[in-house]
């Protein structure tokens, strides 16, 4: 009981930024909530491996940020949803690129893995 009241507050405390940091990078809300619940299971499940991490805020940002590449690599292997989020993540032209949409755009990011 101890680990899911302290899982609970850990998701209270984070389900926010981490949503919003997600966001920024996928540009939508959908999938930026699944990538969020995505992040906190795989959380749940190394569940014991926390008491070790040092920072633990940019271990928990580097899991969202991975997921959000791996959702990238994915959506990059199907052409009609490439082709959508391409549509989606269109930036205007006086606003500078995310980094991340431009290694997807480019292709660089997944040539080789």
């Amino acid at each position: 009981m101890g680990n899911e009241n302290a899982f609970k507050e850990l998701y209270e405390r984070y389900h926010f930024r981490i949503y919003q940091y997600i966001f920024k990078i996928v540009k939508s809300k959908e999938v930026a909530e699944e990538l969020v619940m995505d992040v906190f299971l795989k959380l749940w499940v190394a569940r014991e491996l926390l008491p070790g991490i040092e920072h633990f805020d940019g271990f928990l940002f580097k899991i969202a940020y991975n997921k959000s590449i791996d959702f990238f690599r994915a959506a990059a292997k199907e052409k009609l949803f490439a082709d959508i989020l391409w549509e989606k993540i269109q930036i205007p032209r006086r606003q500078s690129a995310p980094e991340p949409a431009i290694h997807f755009l480019s292709g660089s990011r997944f040539a080789g893995g």
